[in-house]
């Protein structure tokens, strides 16, 4: 019997495999187990405990076992790509190529939010009065820099990090038929992202009258204290920017349809009506592509403003299998200012919520799932700059959470804080977010610290389970160089996919 995995006879992984099979069709009075997908989850053991043949397995604390689950109809399976002792990393990089059956072509889908940031430093932000930034922005727009200033803003940000991750990313959206909409597509295209648009063919106008339907700026403005203020025509819409627009044309739902997530951000309210974004969300549940929203700052004026845009939000956070947020969004949302209440609070909120992300800062991330709630502590790096941190760091979830099924969530959490590390050592997001090699850098570093005298001890902790209705979980810790390791091969074996896709059948 030859591994599902590698094809070669006698693996230890199909022997590992084969014992759980067996076990879980006892379980289950004997019932053949047909259409079968691997997860990986781990178990916290004593270095006493043995495994269920009552052999003994492993003096490590962690170990990684396989468990079986029946896929859904109809079968979606992926790249087998298992990191666990138990599907060898030799293993699952022979069986890297081996391409299941799956209708889902693209990673991740962004929704709206393209824009090109220029970049200035000032000697002092600009005025707080909505008149007086207006005036102040005027100036900026009626003598632009050249093109040395400018950069890929908004939601290039996640796909730019994205693709570097080996994800093939999408963005919906409007860019403009003019010298900024020419460099953002050159940018787009040599990172290889696609892009489409969500204007109709014929070219009919998007916004409001005194909209040309250029390619949207914004001014990111740096003073000598490396504060950051930003300034856009966002400010001062009083509808959003492509107001005409009242549903998705065909082309950008079907790519929706083919995508195994869809990012949607709350700066797409700046540009889409309400019932478009919702529109886009509901297309993407019924054609099986997760939701990842992140409300951003756009979390205060949605829940502080009329109760319309309040119903929004709740529907919003209603249909997201993702939701990303900061600390301090997450309070404006339930007024919980510890983390682990609030990230309970919200995973209890959504109807559809898998997973609660909470960015942290330096202080690192939190994950609630129905089994757990995890967290680590930031990789300590020279910071240069923080703007395009939290869009890198998404990337990094969104692909941990599309191949949750084979990978760890402490592996997830492992490179999603080393991505959001790697851009902070950057000057600016856009092409200057976070590289493979950068990211490759910081995990080996951390790898290698074990047993070091020097060494940091740093580790993922679970913090048990939060859910009432979930199976029991004690708390537990994982050593951060155990899941760095898992997150390096993790990111080599989605690089070497993307690079290799070609050979895929």
């Amino acid at each position: 019997m030859s591994c599902g995995v590698c094809r070669s006879p006698g693996c230890s992984a199909q022997l590992a495999y084969g014992e759980q099979r067996r076990r879980i069709e006892r379980e289950e009075g004997g019932i053949p187990l047909t259409r079968l997908a691997v997860t990986t989850t781990r178990i916290p053991l004593s270095p006493e405990v043995v495994n269920s043949s009552r052999r003994r397995r492993s003096r490590r604390l962690w170990q990684v076992l396989p468990r079986l689950k029946l896929l859904p109809s109809p079968p979606i399976t992926v790249t087998a790509t298992s990191l666990s002792p138990a599907f060898p990393n030799e293993c699952a990089e022979k069986g890297k190529k081996t391409k299941w059956l799956s209708n889902k072509t693209v990673d991740v889908t962004t929704l709206g939010n393209l824009c090109v940031d220029i970049v200035l430093n000032v000697p002092q932000l600009p005025p707080a009065s909505v008149e007086e930034k207006f005036t102040y922005m005027k100036r900026l727009v009626a003598a632009p820099p050249d093109e040395s200033y400018w950069e890929g803003g908004g939601n290039c940000n996640l796909t730019i990090a994205g693709a570097r991750l080996g994800l093939h990313c999408v963005t919906l959206g409007h860019v403009g038929n003019e010298k900024f909409g020419h460099f953002l597509h050159r940018v787009l295209e040599n990172e290889g992202i696609e892009h489409v648009d969500i204007q109709e063919e014929d070219n009919s106008p998007i916004g409001d009258d005194d909209y040309d339907g250029s390619t949207l700026l914004c001014w990111v403005l740096v003073d000598p204290s490396h504060q950051h203020a930003f300034c856009s025509r966002f400010d001062f819409n009083k509808n959003p920017a492509f107001s005409r627009i009242k549903q998705l044309p065909a082309g950008a739902k079907s790519v929706i349809q083919k995508s195994k997530a869809l990012f949607v951000n709350g700066f797409a309210f700046d540009e889409l009506a309400p019932s478009v974004v919702l529109d886009a969300m509901m297309c993407a549940q019924e054609a099986g592509c997760a939701v990842a929203f992140d409300p951003g700052p756009r979390a205060h004026t949605l829940f502080r403003s009329t109760v319309h845009n309040r119903n929004i939000l709740e529907q919003l956070l209603c249909l997201c299998d993702i939701l990303l947020l900061t600390a301090d969004e997450a309070e404006v949302l339930t007024g919980m200012a510890d983390p682990l209440a609030s990230a309970t609070a919200l995973l209890s909120r959504g109807k559809l919520s898998k997973w609660v992300v909470l960015k942290l800062g330096a202080d690192g991330c939190l994950i609630a799932t129905s089994e757990g709630i995890y967290g680590a502590p930031a990789f300590k790096v020279d910071v240069v700059d923080t703007v395009g941190c939290g869009d890198s760091f998404a990337a990094a979830v969104m692909l941990g959470y599309n191949m949750r099924v084979s990978v760890p969530i402490t592996t997830t959490i492992a490179l999603a804080n080393a991505v959001g590390a790697a851009t902070a050592m950057g000057q600016g997001a856009g092409r200057n977010v976070a590289s493979a090699a950068k990211v490759t850098d910081i995990l080996s570093g951390i790898q290698q610290q074990r047993g070091k005298d020097s060494e940091e001890h740093l580790s993922i902790s679970s913090f048990g389970t939060i859910m009432p209705d979930a199976s029991p979980v004690k708390p537990f810790s994982i050593p951060m160089h155990t899941a760095a390791h898992d997150a390096l091969n993790l990111l080599n074996i989605t690089l070497n996919k993307s690079h290799s896709s070609e050979m895929l059948v």
